[in-house]
């Protein structure tokens, strides 16, 4: 690849600086070494950056942050969020924009949203918690209800049993706000973490689902069964689970349900595809938001909580990993969880 000249970068950092004037952002002006070339003032206040220390420095040195890291060096476009080098308690939005032979970092503050955003996190958790005693001694005495109550009032059998549903959905959707909570509450701990045979995990994940789907799909593994990861087994888990049972909720009764668990040259892929009735492309991007729903009636019929794909997103950002949804409408979605080399390891 040949380097600009050294004109060519002046005149280029010219007109970046010229953009700049018009921006109330904090913004970084970068070399494609990502070196920092120039910023405002705002920059210089919420990343510490002096001019005689940090002129050409490379921005991982002074943004050190594992998750900016990775960002800066996949440069798939979105933004991602980072607390200030010199004020931690300052949380910033950044984004990567493209400009010639430059690259702007434009940085904004959104401590207020992530504050706002903190308080609710906080109050569906508290409130969920204190559901879960009262739901308790309702079940309890539904349980007594079902026993003793038919015999006395037939008429009262299906109401029971349907109040007892209704229970049981109340109870899972608490159980996944409250581990929902957690997820995004706290931070991954090493001491949590081990290296896990992840064919032994999808097996047995595989079985549950076939006792979900009762004999309406197929299910085609494949495995590496070589392949370990260093992960939370709980909350992986859960989120393949989720993975799984979403796509027996959404296929047609004799569809095919393909599991797979492989590695490349950039990581691992633990991908679930399946012959639903597909997703508008319209919907993707708002796939992993708490509680929202493609087909809102359907969602409800089959029993899920909305909550499903939030929780992957969010035990997918604790293991540096992504997900990827790829759809059509009338033949099916597949949902690709992608894990860095760093985590995987290849058992002889």
């Amino acid at each position: 690849m040949q380097l600009p000249q050294e004109h060519e970068l002046d005149e280029a950092l010219f007109w970046a600086k010229i953009f700049v004037e018009g921006i109330s952002d904090a913004v970084i002006v970068l070399n494609t070494s990502n070196q920092a070339l120039w910023w405002n003032s705002i920059a210089g206040d919420l990343f510490g950056m002096n001019e005689n220390i940090h002129q050409k420095e490379e921005i991982t040195n002074i943004i050190k942050q594992v998750e900016f890291t990775q960002y800066l060096t996949e440069r798939e476009g979105g933004t991602i969020e980072v607390p200030s080098p010199v004020m931690p308690e300052v949380m910033l939005s950044v984004v990567l924009i493209p400009s010639g032979s430059l690259i702007l970092l434009v940085a904004q503050d959104i401590s207020g949203r992530h504050h706002i955003d903190r308080m609710r996190q906080d109050f569906v958790a508290n409130v969920s918690h204190e559901m879960r005693t009262p739901l308790t001694v309702i079940q309890g005495y539904l349980e007594m209800m079902q026993q003793e109550i038919p015999a006395v009032l037939p008429d009262w059998k299906e109401s029971i049993l349907q109040m007892q549903s209704q229970m049981g959905r109340l109870e899972n959707l608490l159980e996944e706000l409250l581990l929902l909570a957690k997820l995004e509450g706290s931070k991954q701990s090493g001491s949590d973490l081990y290296l896990l045979n992840i064919s032994e995990l999808v097996t047995l994940l595989v079985k549950d689902a076939e006792g979900l789907s009762a004999g309406r799909h197929q299910f085609t593994l494949k495995v590496d069964k070589k392949l370990y990861m260093r992960g939370n087994e709980k909350e992986l888990r859960s989120c393949f689970g989720n993975l799984l049972s979403n796509a027996i909720r959404y296929s047609p009764d004799g569809g095919n349900i393909e599991i797979q668990w492989y590695c490349d040259k950039k990581g691992a892929y633990f991908c679930v595809k399946d012959e639903g009735l597909g997703i508008a492309r319209k919907h993707i991007p708002r796939l992993t938001e708490r509680f929202y729903r493609v087909d809102k009636g359907r969602s409800r019929e089959t029993g899920g909580t909305g909550l499903g794909l939030s929780i992957v997103k969010h035990v997918l950002i604790r293991h540096q990993a992504t997900l990827k949804a790829e759809s059509s409408l009338r033949v099916g979605s597949r949902f690709i969880c992608t894990f860095p080399l760093s985590v995987i390891k290849l058992q002889e």
